[in-house]
């Protein structure tokens, strides 16, 4: 998966002695490697993110590179680079949300868990049971409403706080609690009550 998610753009950047574009106010411009940095090391979790909401791997593909471009287009709108993951995520988000309003279908979520082969060492009866509660848990997910979905992808897959999924969301932080102990909760009990 994360190759798929470096082979999505081949970002042409300007290299690190080239400055950001943008009017002459006399302040100093910043430099594009930090920028180059955050897009680089956040496309797989862009890619994730896609995938995880539009369920499609080719739209996923499609919107991770439109998040990349977009992100580079507005890259004077950052103004914290510490918020830039979440800022990316937030694009993504949005994105997937266009695509799936223009779309007026439904998407199967996440789809099949791709075939990868087994690490050293680890049995190929350990890894289909691995597979198994991977769909088993995925299945389970796309029972939930979505803004529970996304804010259980979200905090446990991509590892994100409160505030940074409120960002990426446009929500509140104890709205991101409220649904994330929701999620959990309904988690819970289809695990108890499976049908």
């Amino acid at each position: 998966m994360v190759d798929a998610a470096q082979n999505v753009v081949n970002l042409s950047l300007p290299a690190s002695s080239v400055w950001l574009a943008g009017p002459d106010t006399g302040r100093p411009r910043r430099r594009a490697e930090p920028l180059r940095e955050l897009l680089e090391t956040n496309l797989p979790r862009v890619y994730r993110l896609a995938r995880h909401m539009l369920g499609d791997v080719h739209a996923a593909e499609d919107v991770a590179q439109e998040t990349m471009l977009r992100a580079w287009r507005h890259r004077r709108r950052l103004r914290d680079p510490r918020a830039g993951r979440a800022w990316l995520l937030r694009i993504t988000a949005n994105l997937c949300r266009d695509h799936l309003r223009r779309s007026r279908h439904a998407v199967s979520r996440a789809g099949p868990v791709p075939d990868e082969q087994p690490g050293p060492g680890a049995s190929a009866l350990r890894h289909t049971e691995v597979k198994d509660d991977l769909q088993q848990v995925r299945e389970m997910m796309n029972q939930l409403p979505r803004r529970c979905r996304d804010v259980l992808y979200l905090r446990v897959f991509e590892e994100l706080s409160h505030d940074e999924i409120a960002a990426v969301l446009g929500a509140t932080p104890g709205s991101v609690k409220v649904s994330l102990s929701r999620a959990r909760q309904k988690m819970r009990d289809m695990l108890e009550d499976p049908r």
